[in-house]
């Protein structure tokens, strides 16, 4: 198992993938995660959850997880130690502002705030 830090009061990345590590990982984190296009299964907390374009999943601190690609997929994620937890205007603002920067993002990047 892998845990996976959060160092910024939020993150947010985009990848695109054909495989994802076999090792589940865990987050100290709260993670938002949108499939942008590819299908595939996650897998948390050892239930099974196929995947395709325009799924949602919310990973909480903790919770064991990991993906099986099957097509190529394109990540958006977003991770954040207490947004879900204490939104304010201006949380919400940045998140904006950011989701409008990823749309005009090439297939793969990453942003810290």
């Amino acid at each position: 198992m892998r845990k996976e830090n959060l160092y910024h009061p939020f993150e947010i990345e985009l990848k695109e993938l054909d495989h994802f590590p076999k090792t589940p990982r865990t987050n100290n984190f709260f993670e938002l995660i949108y499939i942008v296009d590819g299908t595939g299964v996650q897998y948390i907390n050892k239930n099974r959850f196929n995947y395709r374009k325009g799924n949602l999943f919310l990973l909480t601190p903790q919770d064991l997880h990991s993906f099986e690609v099957s097509t190529v997929t394109r990540f958006f994620s977003c991770g954040s130690m207490n947004i879900l937890c204490r939104t304010t205007r201006r949380k919400i603002k940045r998140l904006y502002s950011a989701w409008s920067i990823f749309c005009k993002m090439p297939a793969t990047g990453r942003a810290a705030f």
